[in-house]
């Protein structure tokens, strides 16, 4: 009988699926070239992008942080916690030059879960937008990343 690799536990597991074992955050590559953009402003831009689903919420895009323009971004005070994900860090976008609601600074716009809980290590070294704050553009077509069933639009 040959034992089997059990995987190395990093001491940070995540206590929602202890308690809610049916909820799901999973990930998958997506293909095409994503931007990002705030009043024309180039925010981010990869071709490294993957979708997160989780139970309960609209599918979101983070990309690598390697790809964010953060000359735009300044660190927020803010702070969230997911039971699932572990703790997020946020960032505000300054405000742009253009007329309407994207002109005004876009606070808390953008966040990264930078010590994720091990049961989505993966999420390390990414950062999602708030689809309602920024423009999002896949292979240069506007996307309406708000909508629940916006990946299976495309």
């Amino acid at each position: 009988m040959t034992a089997q690799a059990q995987p190395i536990s990093s001491g940070n597991p995540a206590p929602g699926f202890r308690d809610h074992p049916d909820h799901k955050v999973t990930r998958e590559p997506f293909k095409g070239i994503v931007e990002v953009r705030r009043n024309q402003v180039p925010l981010a831009r990869t071709e490294a992008a993957v979708l997160v689903r989780e139970t309960g919420h609209t599918p979101v895009l983070y990309l690598p942080l390697i790809n964010l323009n953060m000359d735009e971004m300044a660190p927020s005070e803010h702070t969230t916690y997911c039971p699932f994900k572990g703790n997020a860090s946020y960032w505000s976008i300054a405000g742009g030059a253009g007329p309407g609601d994207h002109a005004a600074p876009a606070e808390n716009a953008v966040w990264a879960y930078q010590s994720p809980y091990e049961d989505v290590e993966w999420l390390e070294g990414f950062a999602a937008f708030y689809a309602d704050k920024v423009e999002i553009l896949v292979n240069g077509l506007v996307v309406d990343a708000t909508e629940p069933d916006w990946p299976e639009k495309l």
